[in-house]
């Protein structure tokens, strides 16, 4: 799992010329070492013989949004590992299963088009009340 860290204060140094001309697209940076010669939405491929480098394609699913589950059986097969929103942390830190049908038909579908697949869970902590007064504090 990767994770990245926010410096604002690192932002400034930053600054990029107006032209690099070593800045170019990584190679084969849309396949995946498992499933050679597999595409992401778009089409593009990259070239899988210039880049030797494993590239671990990590896919989001929420059960919220009926065209994540499109989405995922169209890129089912690039994915190196899913996360899916599986559990929502309640106020009193309680966990609720979300959606369990919607999560139960996807993790079927996974099962059968793309056995072994790792998925890890996504606990969701959004809470629309809060939100809410947040809003109309500001």
């Amino acid at each position: 799992m990767m994770t990245a860290l926010w410096h604002p204060d690192a932002l400034p140094s930053l600054a990029l010329g107006r032209h690099h001309s070593a800045l170019r697209p990584l190679p084969g940076v849309a396949t995946h070492s498992r499933r050679p010669g597999t595409t992401l939405d778009g089409g593009w491929t990259g070239s899988p013989t210039q880049s030797k480098a494993t590239l671990n394609i990590t896919g989001f699913f929420v059960a919220w949004d009926d065209n994540s589950f499109t989405s995922l059986k169209r890129n089912l097969g690039a994915l190196g590992v899913l996360v899916s929103e599986w559990w929502r942390l309640e106020a009193g830190g309680t966990l609720s299963p979300e959606s369990p049908g919607k999560n139960a038909n996807m993790r079927a579908y996974v099962a059968v088009h793309c056995p072994g697949l790792p998925m890890m869970p996504l606990v969701n902590n959004y809470d629309p009340i809060m939100n809410c007064k947040g809003l109309v504090e500001a």
